[in-house]
């Protein structure tokens, strides 16, 4: 449903609005704690629902249904 792209990490909306993410974790721009780098999507864990997300270089943003 909606992709963003970083410099080396990408968050991804499907169409559930559930928010996946891959590639680089440093600094947990992924929004998990530890591991990385993901070469697969991983679900990142939300108590809301995603509608938009936008990557940096270093940092994610989420815009979530509150």
């Amino acid at each position: 449903k909606y992709v963003s792209c970083g410099d080396n990490h990408t968050l991804i909306i499907d169409e559930d609005d559930k928010l996946w993410g891959c590639g680089s974790n440093t600094w947990n721009k992924l929004g998990v704690i530890e591991g990385g780098p993901f070469r697969k999507p991983i679900e990142i864990p939300l108590n809301h629902t995603a509608l938009s997300a936008a990557c940096g270089e270093n940092f994610s943003m989420i815009v979530v249904k509150y």
